[in-house]
């Protein structure tokens, strides 16, 4: 018992965050999309708007995560919390490193309206452990729609990642990658079916032999 209790006090200290219920409830409501569940929360208690994982992730960026429009749309008509994480990404970071274009397109035009925050600054804000913007990460995952999205808002596109790279860099390592991995697939279907009518020709040939 003595060392159970010891080991449950050691990870309390080592433990980086200890949510309440509360704050555990709305985490989990924001990314599944659950709104009522969302409202009712806050209803109860509005300071669970400002919750956070062990991360540091807040309803908001677990929401725009997993492209809960109408969670973002509700909390940001409550209070936008539209702070980063632990890594220095905020919510924008989050929707384009999952390929939600509209999610991204939400909070800018949300962002925009809101009077409390640097729109420029948060739309060119860069993570801590790459030095990556949210152009960036949509540049690494192909995604034209949300590159060009962000590029008319007024995305810097001379921003350098860690490694040196631009967001445009990115963008054409991965569509040249994408091309690439299309070819081989093409090559390799292609020789299957060669293979397969040199397999029809011999079982022909040992069927019917000259």
């Amino acid at each position: 018992m003595q060392v159970f209790s010891f080991l449950t006090a050691l990870l309390m200290v080592l433990s980086p965050v200890f949510l309440q219920a509360k704050d555990g409830d709305i985490l989990f409501c924001a990314s599944g999309g659950n709104l009522s569940c969302v409202k009712k929360l806050i209803k109860d208690d509005p300071n669970v708007l400002f919750a956070k994982d062990a991360k540091g992730n807040t309803p908001l960026i677990l929401a725009a995560a997993h492209g809960q429009n109408s969670i973002i749309q509700f909390i940001a008509g409550q209070w936008a919390n539209w702070g980063a994480n632990n890594n220095a990404s905020n919510a924008l970071h989050a929707a384009a490193a999952a390929g939600h274009t509209e999610t991204v397109r939400l909070i800018l035009s949300l962002v925009r309206e809101d009077p409390d925050t640097d729109f420029s600054r948060f739309l060119n804000a860069r993570d801590t452990a790459n030095r990556a913007s949210p152009l960036h990460l949509a540049a690494a995952r192909c995604d034209t729609s949300t590159y060009q999205l962000l590029v008319s808002a007024g995305a810097d596109v001379s921003l350098k990642d860690a490694a040196g790279r631009t967001a445009a860099n990115l963008l054409a390592h991965c569509t040249k990658q994408k091309a690439t991995d299309k070819a081989r697939q093409t090559s390799s279907g292609s020789d299957v079916k060669i293979k397969k009518s040199d397999e029809n020709k011999n079982l022909s040939r040992i069927k019917n032999p000259a």
